[in-house]
């Protein structure tokens, strides 16, 4: 019988079914779920043990050095070794399973490893359920979630770890965040991605702010022209190299997100004097 693996990662069920057992990733552990075998998965990953080629039909479409098209399905090829090839194949849009062909040769090593999260493109299968992955931390403080973007070292995490220790936050995660637009709110859900930050929670709340960090010798707060804030959450979010369509839905979902949050930038220091300062800004009690 195979392996199933169910996970509830931003309220849709993930179902990775193997033939062989895999190590399940630390990571993914806070998102393990008991689904019935009956209950559909939103997203269903298969794992096939088996050689693949790309096929060689004139109708076969190269996207990318290694991405291509063909029968409405799109097909990533990552170098093993010996000229063999791990294979992804996901079918576009909803419904049908993503697979991923591991070379029989390398099944061993995989299973023990957990490489499959290396080639899951979590983002692009939550595309269509209109969900995007921004890098930012992300705190849970009164019930509601504060988002902290920046550059690669510009002050993301150092203002979550901040707020959790001196405004008693709890941190969703560290380095990456699902968000999703929603009739009543927009939503932020910790994921099992997270960096270098370790820090990856089952947690989902509204967002109440997104913050553009900026390293600075004062703190101070200000709004952001629409246009520009909405170039700040694409420019922060998990995007294609080679595909446009898809750059066009982040580009989209993060001018929903604008729509429903504000977006500021937070100039700070390093210091404990700028979760104060922030907190004052929206009016809020730190907690004791």
């Amino acid at each position: 019988m195979p392996a199933r693996y169910d996970f509830q990662i931003s309220d849709l069920l993930l179902r990775i079914v193997s033939p062989r057992p895999l190590r399940i990733p630390d990571n993914f552990e806070p998102f393990h779920n008991i689904a019935s075998p009956e209950q559909k998965p939103d997203i269903l990953f298969e794992i096939v043990f088996q050689t693949a080629q790309i096929p060689s039909e004139p109708d076969v479409r190269q996207l990318a050095p290694n991405v291509f098209w063909h029968n409405n399905r799109i097909l990533e090829r990552y170098y093993w070794m010996d000229d063999q090839y791990i294979i992804r194949c996901e079918s576009v849009g909803r419904g049908e399973p993503c697979r991923l062909f591991i070379p029989v040769d390398f099944a061993d090593a995989f299973c023990a490893g957990g490489n499959w999260l290396l080639y899951m493109s979590m983002g692009r299968l939550m595309q269509s359920f209109r969900r995007s992955i921004l890098h930012a931390s992300a705190v849970l403080y009164e019930g509601k979630a504060y988002l902290f973007t920046a550059v690669s070292g510009g002050g993301k995490s150092t203002q979550a770890a901040l707020w959790e220790k001196y405004a008693g936050a709890e941190i969703i995660n560290g380095d990456k965040v699902i968000t999703a637009c929603r009739d009543h709110a927009a939503m932020a859900y910790g994921g099992p991605v997270a960096g270098s930050s370790g820090i990856y929670k089952n947690i989902a709340a509204p967002i109440a702010a997104v913050f553009a960090v900026k390293k600075s010798s004062r703190n101070h707060i200000s709004a952001i022209a629409a246009r520009d804030a909405v170039l700040r959450l694409y420019s922060a979010s998990v995007k294609s190299v080679w595909d446009h369509d898809s750059n066009a839905m982040v580009l989209e979902m993060a001018e929903n997100l604008c729509r429903q949050v504000p977006v500021l930038t937070l100039e700070c220091l390093p210091e404990p004097s700028a979760v104060e300062y922030t907190l004052q800004y929206l009016n809020m009690p730190k907690k004791r």
